[in-house]
């Protein structure tokens, strides 16, 4: 690979970088929970290609990724469940109303 071409990646690499990071600092600075608690799932949903159920690895881990807190994490997952969106069972999410969540999720998505 010549200087030239390194240079390039690196710039494409570093534009990437602040692109993301720039859309992440958005989302956890001015979207609603709930909003950044939908992208995030839809997310995640992304990864797996089949089935609703979402294996939650840790509530304070997943409050940390979007910026808020367990408490209020939980109890935006208790207005979500009120709505019938999803409800949680244990260590799992299960997610009944998609479409609403993507609604809810403005068409962001976490990188």
């Amino acid at each position: 690979m010549d200087n030239h071409s390194f240079k390039d990646l690196l710039l494409k690499h570093l534009s990437y970088k602040l692109l993301t990071c720039t859309s992440a600092s958005r989302t956890n600075l001015l979207g609603a929970v709930e909003e950044r608690l939908a992208s995030y799932l839809l997310t995640i949903q992304l990864q797996r290609e089949f089935g609703k159920e979402i294996q939650t690895p840790y509530i304070p881990d997943i409050a940390s990724l979007i910026g808020t807190t367990p408490r209020h994490l939980n109890r935006v997952i208790q207005r979500l469940t009120d709505m019938e969106i999803l409800y949680k069972v244990k260590q799992e999410i299960v997610v009944l109303d998609w479409e609403h969540l993507d609604e809810l999720s403005n068409e962001i998505r976490f990188e």
